[in-house]
């Protein structure tokens, strides 16, 4: 369609009055109008107009003629075939107007041709030496600075961020040196500033593999972190990140991070000093040492535990890792500090009967460690937690034993309790011992004494929570094999009491395990025994007999419920990184930061709740009604059902879709049980009681004959499939 002489009028006008930026100079302006002149001239013409048709808009339409006649051409022999040959018309254009052309380019939104032609132009302008064409190259660098911010721009919305940060820079390159249009400068790094975090983000989520590019996004994260003053720091980094929004993006980028990052990073964050840091450095130092069974870095993650603990309550995280290093009776007395109600409930409740709150720990800890710890870590978020492993571990035993003893661990204390059966011995420490978590904690006393001294005197009346001996009933169960009789334990021999899975005592100690073995640094050394050896002897074995009733206990399956979530709810320094993820405000406005749900690592909890399961099914009558609604959005099944469940269902709403008719739907929903197997964790069985209110429109009025109001009882089989609990069946019970 040709263009009247009014609207070739209008448009001449148009461009004409819509003036470039003012950094251009006269020279540049006038080459445009003069470009803007010579094609109203010849389109306003009648005869050039014929010519100028004949000249470039004939020839692109006879090519196009030709492609579709060679398409519809019987299939030939390949000798007889040739492509139909199609030179595009080209305008010359002298040098003294070729910025007018790259203005009008670019005006077009056609940066690529602005690219194309505007480099062999600038150097062009650097070889030839007149005075007049040099003046021109300032304009030239302009166009193509601004080009590649405006092509930066559009990677930046397609998600290219690396790309995006590199024609930027492309841009900068080409005015930096020559000192020039300051105020472009600062739009162009500007904009770089503010996809410094979508490129960390990019870079960090790449694989492993890509282990260059992302130690790149790791120095792009120390030095926006660096400019910041640290992750909850004031100072700017001109990202346009307050330090709420930082302290979420940070929480969005851990989960790809391995553990080992993480410390690294953290650790030396935390140094600022940075309390977030410090709690982040502690999750990671956590899951190293359980993950990888090496408690000197649950040791570490102590002492930052003890630092923090005059400013926040972080005794729950206290107690879990006193329970790693064996220390029974420091972690009872954190436990008694903590706050965290819910989840002190819980591990009363899953202590019912049992003479301390160990067995409840135990299983706190590992739904912790597997939900709470792992799952922010990209190389742990699929390991399993198992104390039982942990515990097991020739190393982790053999460190442990080098640890200082408890408060309790005096020889006397030893010696009285060794008469006496395993029975005896749990009544008299709990009728010794105040109520746990409901009377006042008492005061901890020092470390070892060299002279033993009346228990009453020495230690306030305290005892050990965990039995010196374990009960029988628990090793019947499989996990070690220890005989029960606490007798002759002055024998040397009665230090190879653990077998099956446990370590036995080592008479030589590798160097590596010797260097392991060393007393981590911020634990005092107790000192040493009188009796020698002897009191050596005793000591390690004190310590052997907690480890091995740890393990009995985790022998039992000490877990098995679902937690939940009460860590986001504490006090902590980390809770701030938990409520709404971050969406980064921009003037230009790129794509937004994922969710961290929407990541690598799963949203969902190892173990389904019942407030999950409910969710699920609630999401399932959302997608029903969108399926089979006035809408017909019947790919929202695929986000809720699995299998050949998501099949029939796609089948009713695509014949419903058909009819033109619809549903509408009301649904009450009470959960009444759920079933989860602790073999098959991607499983659960939900029942529960639905009233479903269902309204059909036929021909847009109801159908009060096809409509109904009914209560059902439907069991529903759930599976994880990612980071998705979906529905595999669905069945009505009545």
């Amino acid at each position: 369609m040709q263009a009247s002489e009014e609207q070739l009028h209008q448009a001449h006008a148009d461009r004409s009055l819509q003036l470039p930026r003012l950094e251009y100079s006269e020279v540049a302006i006038a080459a445009r109008k003069s470009l803007l002149d010579l094609a109203y001239e010849v389109l306003s013409d009648p005869q050039k107009r014929a010519e100028y048709d004949r000249q470039f808009v004939a020839p692109e339409n006879e090519a196009q003629v030709e492609s579709e006649d060679e398409a519809s051409l019987p299939e030939t022999d390949d000798s007889q075939k040739s492509a139909p040959e199609f030179n595009p018309p080209r305008l010359e254009i002298e040098s003294d107007r070729l910025i007018g052309a790259l203005l009008i380019f670019q005006e077009l939104g056609a940066y690529d041709r602005v690219i194309e032609f505007g480099y062999p132009f600038l150097n062009s302008l650097e070889r030839k030496g007149t005075d007049a064409l040099k003046a021109l190259k300032s304009d030239v660098i302009l166009t193509l600075a601004l080009a590649n911010l405006e092509v930066s721009r559009e990677q930046w919305h397609k998600g290219e961020y690396e790309n995006a940060s590199e024609s930027g820079n492309r841009g900068l390159a080409l005015l930096e040196p020559e000192k020039l249009f300051f105020s472009v400068r600062d739009e162009i790094g500007a904009e770089l500033y503010k996809l410094r975090p979508y490129r960390i983000l990019e870079l960090l989520s790449l694989s492993e593999e890509r282990a260059s590019e992302r130690r790149k996004g790791l120095k792009l994260l120390q030095e926006m972190l660096q400019e910041r003053g640290g992750i909850d720091g004031k100072g700017d980094d001109r990202s346009g990140l307050d330090i709420d929004d930082c302290l979420r993006f940070i929480q969005q980028i851990r989960i790809y991070l391995t553990a080992l990052e993480q410390q690294e990073l953290f650790e030396a964050e935390a140094e600022r000093p940075s309390a977030v840091a410090k709690y982040l450095a502690i999750y990671a130092l956590i899951a190293r040492g359980f993950a990888q069974k090496q408690p000197e870095l649950i040791v570490r993650a102590n002492i930052l535990l003890e630092e923090l603990s005059k400013r926040q309550d972080v005794h729950l995280e206290q107690a879990a890792c006193y329970l790693l290093l064996g220390q029974t009776e420091k972690a009872s007395l954190a436990l008694e500090g903590s706050h965290e109600d819910e989840a002190l409930e819980f591990i009363r409740q899953q202590s019912q009967g049992e003479p301390d709150l160990l067995r409840g720990l135990c299983a706190y800890e590992e739904r912790w460690l597997q939900t709470e710890v792992f799952s922010h870590f990209r190389d742990l978020k699929d390991q399993k937690a198992s104390l039982k492993d942990y515990f097991a571990d020739r190393e982790v035993q053999t460190y442990l034993e080098q640890l200082p003893l408890e408060e309790i661990q005096s020889e006397a204390f030893i010696e009285n309790e060794e008469s006496l059966t395993t029975g005896e011995t749990m009544a008299k420490t709990r009728a010794r011992r105040p109520s746990s978590l409901q009377g006042q904690r008492p005061v901890q006393t020092g470390y070892y004494s060299d002279e033993p001294q009346p228990l009453a005197k020495t230690y306030g009346g305290r005892t050990a929570t965990l039995p010196l001996a374990p009960t029988p009933s628990r090793y019947e169960q499989g996990a070690v094999n220890f005989k029960e009789s606490a007798e002759d334990t002055q024998e040397l021999s009665r230090e190879r009491m653990v077998v099956t899975g446990y370590r036995q005592p080592l008479q030589e100690t590798s160097r590596r395990r010797r260097k392991r073995s060393n007393p981590p640094k911020g634990y005092r050394q107790e000192p040493q025994h009188p009796s020698g050896r002897k009191g050596k002897s005793r000591a390690a074995l004190k310590r052997r007999r907690l480890l091995v009733g740890i393990a009995a206990l985790l022998g039992l399956g000490a877990s098995g419920l679902a937690l939940n979530n009460w860590f986001q709810a504490s006090r902590s320094p980390l809770a701030a990184l938990t409520g709404e993820q971050l969406v980064i405000g921009l003037a230009s406005p790129p794509l937004t930061i994922p969710s961290a749900g929407a990541q690598v690592i799963p949203a969902v909890a190892a173990v389904l709740t019942q407030q999950g399961a409910e969710q699920v099914i609630q999401n399932w009558f959302t997608s029903k009604s969108k399926a089979f609604g006035k809408q017909h959005q019947i790919e929202s099944l695929d986000k809720i059902l699995t299998g050949s469940l998501r099949s029939q269902w796609r089948d009713r709403a695509q014949k419903l879709k058909n009819s033109d008719d619809y549903w509408q739907y009301q649904h009450e929903l009470q959960v009444k049980s759920l079933k989860t197997d602790t073999q098959k964790p991607d499983l659960a069985t939900v029942e529960a009681s639905v009233r479903e209110t269902a309204k059909y429109y036929q021909n847009g009025q109801i159908n009060k004959g096809r409509s109904y109001d009914e209560n059902l009882q439907v069991r529903y089989e759930l599976v994880r499939q990612g980071d998705l609990w979906l529905i595999k069946t669905i069945q009505v019970i009545n």
